[in-house]
């Protein structure tokens, strides 16, 4: 039984602890606003000084493991099957060395391959045989080059590789209009919730550490102090929001209006 009351009690002191660090959160919750505006501020001029935006361009093209060449229109199931296994094997040769140096060759840039390979991206449709092709750069108008490049030089150098294959583009690319990356407003949102975590951090660690008493029931609930009277601070208490100070101006102007009368009788 005894035990069964020291548990509850200690489950007691945890809710009035936790009760104690929401209450501290609450009665700053300007300053984890003023912190949260803070964060956003910084983090959005930080992104638009530091990083530098790049912008996608995108064209999509379908695979056939079956040549336009052979005479027929018809496309069977296993040749969709076919084509569905042998997609990555086309995008892999979309961004291999060979082609994306022949690419760059063709627009007349001085691009690298480590520079291109990390430009280029490829995703291929789930359960189908169309591969989304991403150009992403820096400059839009380079960008919008290099990816007409690839699209224009993808079907003939896959089909030279893969016998009996063709490749169709469905969509050309485009010149990107909005900026792909970063995302100011994701940012700023990610930095006023780093600065309300940081505040919050600090303010429960401040209260944590803060061992002195300012209420009655502290005393009872850790020292078991049963306390008797509180004794108010009226020189210190706010005469126009304390309730001891307004007790005080009343009392004083009640004071003064005795004496008065007093000196007209």
């Amino acid at each position: 039984m005894a035990e069964e009351q020291k548990i509850a009690a200690e489950e007691d002191a945890i809710v009035i602890d936790v009760t104690k660090l929401l209450k501290a959160l609450w009665h700053r919750a300007w300053i984890l606003l003023l912190v949260a505006l803070l964060g956003c501020s910084l983090a959005y001029l930080g992104t638009k000084t530091f990083i530098q935006p790049t912008y996608r361009a995108t064209f999509t093209a379908y695979v056939n493991n079956k040549s336009s060449d052979e005479g027929t229109t018809t496309v069977s199931t296993s040749d969709l099957t076919a084509a569905q296994s042998l997609v990555y094997t086309y995008t892999h040769i979309l961004t291999s060395r060979t082609m994306l140096l022949a690419a760059a060759e063709e627009i007349g840039a001085d691009y690298t391959y480590e520079e291109m390979s990390e430009w280029v991206t490829t995703d291929v449709v789930e359960d189908t045989e169309i591969i989304e092709v991403d150009v992403t750069m820096e400059s839009a108008e380079d960008a919008l080059e290099l990816a007409k490049a690839i699209a224009a030089m993808m079907p003939i150098y896959v089909t030279e590789i893969v016998e009996g294959s063709s490749v169709q583009i469905i969509d050309m690319p485009v010149l990107p209009d909005d900026i792909y990356a970063p995302s100011y407003l994701r940012n700023a949102v990610i930095g006023g919730m780093i600065g309300v975590f940081l505040a919050a951090v600090v303010i429960i660690l401040l209260e944590l550490l803060d061992d002195t008493v300012k209420e009655e029931e502290t005393l009872e609930t850790r020292f078991g102090v049963a306390v008797i009277g509180v004794i108010p601070d009226l020189a210190t208490a706010d005469k126009y929001t304390s309730h001891y100070g307004s007790y005080s101006q009343k009392a004083e102007k009640k004071s003064s209006a005795d004496g008065k009368l007093v000196k007209n009788k």
